[in-house]
């Protein structure tokens, strides 16, 4: 991972012993001395097998200044890692402040930067954010129209097919009833057909309108024919 730092200019006015001290109740992986320097640790999880831990960030306690060193992972950019890190680096100046002469013109300078970097953060996070919210506001009106949609068609398709259903029983019923018609209904109307169409009739007709299997048809006017109430036309 890629490292960065920043410091501020502070003069040593004694020994770190007390602050040593200090940063050893408050958390860091590591806090050790390197001659007169405290450098305290914090490290992206623990050490195992003898590997060390990736840093997190380091503070480092010299003579004449206060350095920060830390590291920015690689699909994070420098700026929002000093937005996390930034108050911590702050927090270590003012822990410090009785053990150095810290020049305020410095800190202002860090501070003042460090601002300005992150209203630029902001700025760009709140239009991306801003555009972000925008396109899955449109995804979603999209999305809740092509479900009304489907929902609607849905609600006809489901619609169509009941009534298809119910016409088939309709259907289904009328036509379970004329195949029931007794032989003697059948032949009288055949007989009623052919007498208004002028002693003749078109099977098929006849079985539309009465909604009557044709072979059901054929077996009446067979009837009609075998008792001789009818003959057939020799045009």
């Amino acid at each position: 991972m890629q490292e960065e730092k920043i410091f501020i200019n502070a003069k040593r006015k004694k020994k770190l012993k007390k602050l040593n001290e200090t940063l050893q109740e408050l958390g860091f992986t590591k806090v050790k001395a390197i001659g007169n320097d405290v450098i305290a640790e914090k490290l992206l999880g623990e050490e195992l097998s003898g590997k060390t831990a990736p840093l997190d960030y380091k503070i480092i306690f010299g003579k004449n200044n206060i350095e920060f060193v830390f590291s920015i992972p690689p699909k994070e950019s420098k700026k929002k890692r000093l937005l996390t890190l930034f108050p911590i680096f702050l927090n270590a100046a003012l822990i410090a402040e009785e053990e150095y002469d810290i020049k305020l013109s410095t800190l202002f300078n860090q501070v003042s930067g460090f601002l300005n970097d992150v209203s630029k953060v902001i700025d760009k996070d709140a239009v991306d954010l801003a555009t972000e919210l925008e396109e899955m506001k449109a995804r979603h009106d999209d999305l809740s129209k092509k479900y009304a949609e489907l929902v609607r068609s849905s609600e006809e398709n489901a619609r169509l097919l009941l009534e298809c259903e119910h016409r088939r029983d309709e259907l289904h019923q009328r036509t379970q009833e004329l195949e029931k018609l007794s032989d003697e209904i059948l032949k009288e109307e055949l007989y009623k057909w052919i007498k208004i169409h002028e002693g003749s009739i078109d099977l098929e007709e006849f079985c539309k309108a009465y909604s009557m299997p044709l072979k059901r048809a054929e077996e009446g006017l067979g009837m009609l024919m075998r008792e001789e109430y009818i003959k057939k036309r020799n045009d």
